[in-house]
């Protein structure tokens, strides 16, 4: 099983793409977990799984048609009394 190395400059570029930023200790603690997280899934491809069943299949065929269908009419939906300024004011459904 290969090790995986995980530097600053690569938590920095992943940083970058997915818009977080890290002070100077997050970066090390990101690359430690990354580095990690990489290392447990490496152990994945040393698995034989030829001989492993499926446990469950999921048959696409078996899944409700797409049909269209008429949609509400606009005037019938902002008609409502609770709607206000384009939004809807919904009833408190949890605490």
């Amino acid at each position: 099983m290969k090790k995986e190395e995980i530097g600053r400059e690569d938590i920095l570029y992943l940083a970058q793409l997915s818009g977080l930023t890290f002070d100077e200790k997050g970066l090390d603690t990101m690359a430690r977990e990354v580095e990690g997280v990489l290392n447990m899934l490496s152990g994945c491809a040393e698995v034989d799984g030829d001989e492993i069943k499926p446990t469950r299949v999921c048959e696409l065929n078996s899944l409700r048609s797409d049909e269209p269908r008429q949609s509400m009419d606009l005037n019938d939906v902002f008609k409502d009394k609770n709607c206000e300024q384009s939004m809807f004011v919904v009833p408190k459904v949890a605490e």
